[in-house]
Formats: structure tokens, sequence, C-alpha cells
């Protein structure tokens, strides 16, 4: 029953993700329709799996240093703006304004964002049950 949750859990949650994120896309782009955003994240999802570890890691490498790049820009342009003497100064409102803040709105990104990380936890719960130990688990497989 648990191997069944598990396998269910792991079909299941990517489609949602997917699905999330495509709303979320047809927010910022209303000219892609939902659908299509799904095929285009299922495609980029596809193409990266089949290029195997190597072509993921090529691209977490790269897409980390464009966050850093960006956050470095961001910063970079902040800190221009407030020598500058832009800005109204320290003001917690943009963080938390109690006019506007609602749990609702805090608690639905909230569950999405524990589904993107489930499953982290399947790498942990399944090493027991995998031959010859937690030693085996981050090596290649050898198909018979």
């Amino acid at each position: 029953m648990t191997g069944w949750a598990i396998l269910l859990d792991y079909v299941l949650v990517p489609g949602l993700l997917y699905l999330v994120a495509s709303i979320a896309m047809n927010a910022t782009v209303p000219q892609i329709p939902v659908w299509a955003w799904v095929i285009i994240f299922v495609a980029i999802n596809t193409v990266i799996n089949l290029r195997g570890i190597r072509m993921t890691i090529s691209l977490t490498k790269a897409l980390i240093t464009a966050e850093l790049v960006v956050l470095g820009l961001f910063l970079s342009v902040g800190v221009w703006a407030l020598l500058q003497g832009k800005g109204r100064g320290f003001d917690l409102t943009p963080l938390f304004n109690p006019d506007t803040f609602s749990w609702p709105v805090v608690f639905g990104p909230v569950s999405v964002a524990v589904l993107s990380f489930l499953g982290f936890d399947g790498i942990s719960m399944l090493v027991e049950e995998a031959k010859g130990g937690s030693a085996q688990v981050g090596r290649p497989c050898a198909w018979p």
C-alpha cells in the first residue's frame, strides 16, 4: 500500500506542479493559453531528463549563475537608488501590510511549495529498501 501511495505521489504531484506553473505563467503572459504552457513545461522537462544527469548538472549550474547575476544586478540597482536619495527610507510595509494581509494568500502558495519538495523525501525514505543499503543510493544503476 505504501509503495502504491508513493508511486501515486510521484505521478500526480508533477502534473499538479505543471498545472500551477502554467496558470502562473498564463497570468504573466496571457497570450499563451494554460494548456500550451503545460505542453512547454512537459517538453522541457522531458528533454532535460532524456539528456541525462550531465545535462541536468550543466543546466543547474547555468541557472544558478543566472540567478546570482540577477540578484547582483538587483542589489546594485537598489544600493545605487538609495545612494541617489530615492525611496522612502526603511519600511517593512512591502513585506507585511496588516491592511492587506490574509492567511489564505499565505497558505495557498505554501501548500504548493510543500508539494514541490515532496520528492526529496523519497531518497531518505526508500534508502532502506535499496539493495546494498545507503551506499548504493548515489551510485549508477547496473542493469543485468
